[in-house]
């Protein structure tokens, strides 16, 4: 019976300072007559570079059969992995049915190797997914590794023991629940629930992590309303998920919401109500409805007028209210000068070197530090007292559940 490596390409191969990579102990330890290398645009620029991964293969499996797939898509959707993947194995499995198909399960994304484990549980395919452990010292030999002479010059001491085929159906179960572990260290709770639902049955004590993990992933679907602060809070919460995945660019991008019904809050807080200075009123031709500025009333307030007439340039206050409004209006009001401080610095963040327009108009192309985000993130939090830890409590919470009814 032929036997067939499928693995995908990750930071560890072929070799790091740890010692050989998943991918070339699996070649070295299991001697697969093909190895099909299933490679991002990031690992394939690497192959380009120096040739290291299908040098290393070479050197070890000097007779092997070596192909080589290139993905286009995001190596984190776990969906359209699924699908790739299933579609690859699929063709090598007409290509020769009774091969044996090894999947490398440790190298890549958590979704990448989510979506391998997840398949082979589907056993449409011969398939064995075959973990390797990282190894528990540093190799010495590696510590001026070169991709193109380490291979030719000596094989680590550490390499022995490390690969673990997942033959039976408990043993794979226990992979898939470290999938789900894996992708929630991540933060990627839509994946995690995804590989539960499919991995746990409804009568294992364990489904209980698959009720909080469809919690979690409806509750992150929530938008910010500016009278409900337990709407707002729900948001900001799905705001720190975004910092903790660095997805800095998206969290700049929602950020606005967050940061304009932080200012309705303050000001209600301040004593000052929506229908004393606001109405709702459609927007001309597009079918929409938002708060508008309100005349007859903002003239009869002097406070308002005064704190209005720095951003707005006509005698008449009309027209949408928008977050220059608000924070004239939060300026004036608000006492706190703890909160003004923090709001400012929010202010500051999403105004600083014309951020959103740059994100709008090129969001691939914006750089942000992660630090900063980081900051604007506190000091909104800070400026209206909420403590944003709820889904690193679920994330806990569930990777309990999961370990305990092991």
């Amino acid at each position: 019976m032929t036997k067939l490596l499928f693995s995908p390409v990750g930071n560890s191969d072929p070799a790091t300072s740890k010692g050989w990579g998943p991918l070339a102990v699996i070649c070295a330890d299991e001697q697969p007559e093909k190895v099909v290398l299933w490679m991002t645009k990031d690992m394939r620029e690497n192959e380009e570079l120096d040739k290291r991964y299908t040098s290393a293969i070479r050197h070890i499996l000097p007779g092997a059969e070596l192909e080589l797939l290139m993905y286009e898509g995001l190596p984190t959707d776990t969906d359209k992995l699924f699908v790739e993947f299933k579609m690859q194995l699929a063709k090598l499995h007409a290509q020769d049915p009774d091969a044996e198909i090894l999947l490398n399960v440790t190298s890549g994304t958590p979704a990448i190797s989510s979506a391998l484990v997840f398949i082979d549980s589907l056993r449409q395919f011969n398939t064995v997914p075959v973990r390797v452990t990282t190894p528990s010292t540093s190799s010495p030999i590696l510590n001026a590794y070169n991709h193109t002479e380490f291979f030719e010059n000596a094989e680590p001491s550490n390499r022995e023991g490390r690969t673990n085929r997942v033959e039976h159906d408990n043993m794979i179960s226990q992979v898939q629940v470290q999938q789900v572990v894996t992708l929630l260290e991540a933060y990627d709770f839509e994946a995690a629930l995804i590989m539960a639902k499919e991995s746990i049955p409804t009568y294992d004590a364990k489904y209980r992590a698959v009720e909080l993990l469809e919690g979690a992933v409806s509750r992150l679907k929530l938008q910010p309303q500016k009278t409900e602060k337990s709407t707002l809070e729900e948001y900001i919460q799905m705001l720190k998920v975004k910092l903790l995945r660095g997805q800095f660019v998206e969290f700049t991008v929602l950020l606005t919401a967050a940061f304009t019904a932080s200012l309705w809050l303050i000001l209600r807080r301040s004593g000052v109500q929506d229908a004393q200075w606001s109405k709702v009123r459609p927007i001309r031709d597009s079918g929409k409805s938002a708060p508008h500025l309100d005349n007859t009333k903002i003239s009869k307030e002097e406070q308002m007028i005064i704190a209005l007439s720095k951003v707005v340039r006509t005698e008449t206050f009309e027209g949408v209210i928008y977050d220059s409004h608000l924070l004239a209006m939060t300026e004036s009001f608000c006492n706190d000068t703890d909160k003004l401080m923090q709001i400012r610095k929010v202010n500051e963040y999403l105004k600083r070197d014309n951020l959103r327009n740059e994100i709008a108009h090129n969001i691939h192309g914006v750089q942000i530090e992660e630090q900063v985000a980081w900051d604007a993130f506190d000091s909104l939090c800070a400026a209206i007292e909420i403590h944003a830890d709820l889904y690193e409590s679920l994330a806990k919470e569930i990777k309990t559940v999961l370990r305990e009814v092991q």
